[in-house]
């Protein structure tokens, strides 16, 4: 996702760097992602999720936060982090959001391990409730790799990577 021939890149990193901590947490590579996230939005399509694949030190949220912001839809994406109990409150989440339109991000799944098989059911649902899900929707989803993520939602989805911040191991 980095481009390190460009010059405005370069500057927004220095400028981050003198930012607060919590910018130091966003990507080098944010810059680029915006512009990378307008053509995963048309891959996905409304019933085909998104998934962050994280790395140490990288947090893809504010990177959604901006784009959704940038495309009108900052007031109608809602954000959940799993863990426990969280995963009921995901599903009805994600059941009233297909249906207006509103864009919904899952926070690490890996943290939800026993709601993995509900989350593949409901992406599997997708194509049978397809003329009931709102074409503005969106699912993204984020989490490390783990060998107990459902397979079939990998490969129903967009993968994306986001590169840590220099100087994160």
């Amino acid at each position: 996702l980095a481009d390190e021939g460009n010059e405005d890149e370069d500057e927004e990193e220095e400028e981050a760097a003198e930012s607060s901590d919590d910018e130091s947490t966003k990507s080098a590579a944010d810059g680029v992602g915006s512009a990378a996230l307008y053509e995963i939005e048309e891959q996905m399509g409304s019933r085909t999720p998104c998934i962050f694949v994280l790395a140490t030190g990288a947090d893809p949220t504010n990177l959604l936060l901006d784009h959704a912001d940038g495309r009108g839809f900052a007031n109608t994406l809602h954000l959940i982090s799993l863990g426990q109990g969280q995963g009921g409150p995901a599903a009805t989440m994600i059941a009233n959001a297909h249906k207006t339109g509103n864009w919904v991000l899952l926070q690490n799944c890996h943290l939800a391990k026993s709601w993995m098989p509900s989350l593949e059911k409901i992406v599997q649902e997708f194509d049978e409730i397809k003329a009931t899900i709102h074409n503005d929707f969106r699912l993204f989803l984020t989490s490390f790799p783990a060998d107990y993520f459902p397979v079939s939602v990998l490969q129903q989805s967009v993968k994306m990577t986001n590169e840590p911040p220099k100087g994160v191991r």
